[in-house]
């Protein structure tokens, strides 16, 4: 399922309404977000006219400024608009693709700073409160999330960026990269004179670690406009066939792995070659050995999570009958002691996996970690690529077999 969002600048003027069908043309989404139409109240009826097979929920704008559109395929989607205000739609999306449910924000942020505040504020009290449901926010946000995110120029708003930043925390938002490029807005000049900014994006929050989605940002180089449009891709998870190895932050918890490698550093291989090699098989053999013994007695954090949790459920069900006699006061102390230790090691695993440093360990953010991770996977996997006469090829089983076929030529060729 595919969503473009643009600031367009007007959609007034001929010439603007057929640049603007040549993009849905090319990139065929199912929901179309535009934000700053300059269509006022009066024009909705004639705007809607123009765009027939879709349906949609208008903005109007207030003065020469400001008019959001939602747009979406009913054959696709079904949307139901929850709220709408001058800067922001909130709308419930039910895919027939995927078969589940989201909501979705449209936003046109201010140049205001208070009006700004006021949105972000209002934004962050809906998506902060609801942990059930997924969230995906899109738009021309009109502030950067960080210094990088700004070229040419003289500086930035740094108190806009602060604010930003805050409504992103507290929304607990997760940002989809760009697949290319950095920047969604340039005043189109050249030289030392050009300015370029990233203010469009796609955020996304909620419950998506529990869904089996995975997403994807790319940037559209239409020119003309000061504006890129941005599209989001979502489509259901492959997970990866073959999993590589990676030292687990989390084995650092159990007391006796140092001893256990520099046991397994000590073992001589068989046949023993140049300090090189021998460095090589030492590090091959540890890997083997890790992987055995997080198998047998590190075990499964998530199967140990499961049991512990059914342990304390049976235990607390049997005081709730029964009461708190010693032998369960005991016991709920062990497995009380045994289910922090996991929800630790859980914790670690999934802050290694997303790379997020800027939250320390204890901070609970167990489901944050985990759809980063997804966010990061879906970013450095390949989702298309061209075969040698040149045609796009996206299904995964002909990904596969289009590039064994055309390394295996490279080397059979390097062979001869």
């Amino acid at each position: 399922m595919r969503t473009l969002s643009w600031n367009v600048r007007g959609c007034n003027a001929s010439d603007k309404i057929h640049l603007i069908k040549r993009c849905v043309d090319q990139v065929r989404p199912d929901i179309f977000l535009i934000q700053k139409t300059k269509i006022k109240e009066e024009d909705v009826s004639m705007f809607a006219r123009k765009f027939q097979t879709w349906k949609c929920n208008l903005v109007g704008a207030q003065g020469a400024s400001g008019g959001l559109a939602a747009l979406w395929k009913d054959s696709i989607v079904e949307v139901e608009v929850l709220r709408a205000t001058r800067w922001w739609q909130w709308l419930k999306i039910k895919s027939v693709q995927l078969q589940s449910r989201f909501f979705l924000f449209n936003i046109y942020g201010p140049t205001n700073t208070n009006s700004k505040n006021q949105v972000w504020s209002e934004i962050s009290e809906i998506v902060s409160n609801d942990k059930e449901n997924i969230y995906i926010l899109g738009g021309d946000f009109n502030a950067i999330l960080r210094p990088s995110d700004k070229m040419g120029g003289v500086g930035w708003n740094r108190q806009s960026q602060r604010d930003f930043s805050s409504f992103v925390t507290r929304a607990g938002l997760i940002e989809i990269p760009f697949k290319m490029g950095d920047f969604t807005w340039t005043n189109k000049r050249s030289g030392f004179l050009n300015i370029a900014e990233r203010l469009d994006r796609f955020f996304i929050a909620g419950d998506w670690a529990e869904s089996q989605w995975t997403s994807e940002a790319e940037i559209h180089p239409i020119t003309r406009l000061d504006h890129y449009p941005i599209c989001l891709r979502i489509q259901d998870e492959n997970a990866p066939t073959r999993c590589p190895f990676r030292f687990e932050a989390m084995w650092l918890q159990d007391g006796n792995i140092r001893d256990l490698i520099e046991q397994w550093w000590k073992h001589k291989p068989v046949n023993p070659g140049n300090k090189a090699f021998t460095f090589f098989k030492k590090l091959q053999f540890i890997k083997e050995q890790l992987k055995q013994w997080n198998r047998e007695s590190f075990r499964s954090i998530f199967k140990d999570k499961i049991d512990l949790e059914q342990d304390l459920k049976s235990l607390h069900e049997h005081v709730i009958t029964k009461g708190m006699d010693e032998d369960s006061f005991r016991r709920e102390k062990i497995l009380s002691s045994n289910y922090s230790e996991v929800l630790a090691r859980e914790e670690i695993y999934w802050r290694q996996k997303s790379r997020e440093t800027w939250l320390k360990n204890g901070d609970k953010n167990t489901k944050f970690f985990h759809t980063s991770v997804k966010v990061k996977r879906a970013h450095n996997k390949i989702s298309s690529i061209k075969n040698k006469e040149g045609i796009t090829i996206s299904d995964i089983n002909q990904i596969n077999h289009t590039t064994i076929e055309h390394f295996s030529k490279i080397l059979n060729r390097l062979e001869n």
